[in-house]
């Protein structure tokens, strides 16, 4: 049996651009630059990720292994991170994954 605990704090500082008129963030949308997940809020907050993962490991011989597990993703209400990496969820999705798999060394 394996476990494991990721957490991902809350931004800080002042990355993105404040209004100075109005006092709004801009946020600088980074999101379609090809940036991959860094989202500017002007340090607002509320981007704590939280990764739970479970795993059972059945040693069928000495060189092949089965594994089954559940991983858990936790986003804060702005965190948009991901499972895989492979999308960009909208602030606040929390993501949730099942897998199986088989390894065998030679």
């Amino acid at each position: 049996m394996r476990g494991g605990y990721t957490r991902a704090n809350n931004t800080s500082g002042n990355f993105g651009a404040v209004n100075p008129v109005t006092g709004a963030c801009a946020g600088l949308g980074l999101d379609g630059t090809g940036s991959g997940q860094r989202i500017g809020n002007c340090g607002a907050g509320g981007t704590k990720g939280e990764l739970f993962q479970i795993q059972y490991v059945f040693q069928a011989s000495k060189r092949t292994e089965f594994d089954v597990g559940y991983v858990y993703l936790k986003n804060d209400s702005n965190a948009r991170y991901s499972l895989g990496g492979f999308t960009q969820p909208a602030p606040g999705i929390n993501q949730q994954a099942f897998a199986v798999s088989m390894k065998t060394t030679f």
